[in-house]
């Protein structure tokens, strides 16, 4: 059967194993190994299987860890945990750069930061737009 009952009140209570799944009042099953089925996976990891067959497992978004021994905690909690070319945002090390310059303008990292400034030939505010100037070799050569 698989399962564990118990009397609560004048209520029969019962519930499959750890490891198998059905109806705990007529037969609990373990269900068909698959690749992912005993799970290789460390704690917190979530396991995948891939086209070939096979397992694989990775840690969720923002967590850190080897997934095969365990995920544990956040990938970064402040910006000195990740590389000086990114930025530690919502416990995640990414580049800072995109969505940060404004139209014309380039971005670059520096200690974890996005540094904005105009494109050749360009000015303006790097962080909001950038224009193109206009008549710049005809006001050199008067």
């Amino acid at each position: 059967l698989n399962a564990d009952c118990y009397i609560s009140g004048n209520t029969e209570q019962c519930y499959c194993r750890p490891g198998t799944t059905g109806d705990p009042y007529t037969v609990c099953n373990q269900p068909p190994r698959t690749a992912c089925w005993p799970n290789p996976c460390g704690p917190l990891a979530v396991c995948t299987v891939t086209p070939n067959g096979h397992s694989m497992c990775l840690c969720p978004d923002g967590i850190a860890g080897d997934p095969t021994t365990g995920c544990g905690g956040p990938q970064c909690v402040t910006d000195d945990d990740c590389p000086n070319t990114q930025a530690c945002v919502g416990h995640r090390c990414i580049d800072p750069c995109p969505g940060s310059c404004g139209f014309g303008a380039s971005c670059r990292v520096e200690k974890h930061h996005p540094i904005c400034t105009c494109n050749h030939g360009f000015i303006g505010n790097p962080l909001c737009r950038c224009f193109l100037i206009l008549g710049l070799e005809g006001a050199s050569r008067n």
